[in-house]
This record gives C-alpha cells, sequence and structure tokens, in this order.
C-alpha cells in the first residue's frame, strides 16, 4: 500500500472545489455564499462582484483563494439600490 502526501495546497483546492460545488456554507445563523452562487441568483457578474470588492462597495471573506459573501450583505446591497417605480 502506498503512501500519499497531502499538501495545505491539497486542502485549500478540496475546500474551495467543496465551496464551489454546494456553493453555500453555514455558520451558526449567517449563511455564507460564494461568487457563483451570487452570480446565478443575483445576476452580478464575477467582473462586477470584482469591482464591487475592489471599490469597498460590499464587504467580503476571503479563505483562501475563495471568496464568500455574507447572503444578508448582498440582499442588503440589492435593496439599497432599489429604485421605486412610480404611481398614477
Amino acid at each position: 500500500m502506498a503512501i500519499e502526501v497531502v499538501t495545505k495546497d491539497d486542502f485549500k483546492d478540496f475546500f474551495r472545489k467543496l465551496a464551489d460545488t454546494i456553493n453555500i456554507a453555514k455558520k451558526d445563523d449567517e449563511v455564507f455564499i460564494t461568487i457563483d452562487y451570487v452570480q446565478k441568483h443575483y445576476g452580478l457578474t464575477k467582473v462586477v462582484q470584482q469591482k464591487m470588492r475592489t471599490a469597498r462597495k460590499i464587504p467580503y471573506y476571503q479563505v483562501g483563494r475563495t471568496i464568500l459573501y455574507k447572503k444578508e450583505d448582498i440582499i442588503n446591497y440589492i435593496e439599497k439600490h432599489k429604485i421605486e417605480g412610480h404611481t398614477l
């Protein structure tokens, strides 16, 4: 039986793939979502998200190379940019 060495990068890749696969992580009552989840469910492209992060318009977490957002923060950002319709 051969012994296989698992490196730190192997673990990072595993957890990044796991997060991408389930697209959602949970900590107590807080729900964390990935870039792909935001793009799929809220229509914000990866480029737009990158620009938002660079401009510090939205808070995020970085674990290794994986970017996570609190779902609540994304919803709050969208709500702040709500444009009301005109009444007749």
